[in-house]
Order: structure tokens, then sequence, then C-alpha cells
């Protein structure tokens, strides 16, 4: 395996946990109330 290749599918990773991340963060702000703020 070369290290593009390692690379490569650190950022797909990487970019996969970030877009769940932003997912359940939109989803968490949109159940919390807004009064908290």
């Amino acid at each position: 395996m070369t290290l593009s290749i390692c690379v490569r599918q650190l950022c797909k990773f990487a970019i996969d946990v970030v877009l769940r991340l932003c997912f359940s963060a939109n989803l968490v702000v949109i159940v919390t109330p807004q009064e908290e703020r």
C-alpha cells in the first residue's frame, strides 16, 4: 500500500466522520429548544 492511497483513505474517513458529526450536531440543534441561547 502506497502512501498516497493511505492518505486518500484517511481523507475519505475524515470527511465521513466530519459529515456525521455535522449531521448529528444539526439534529441536536433542531431538537433542543432555542430558549437556552
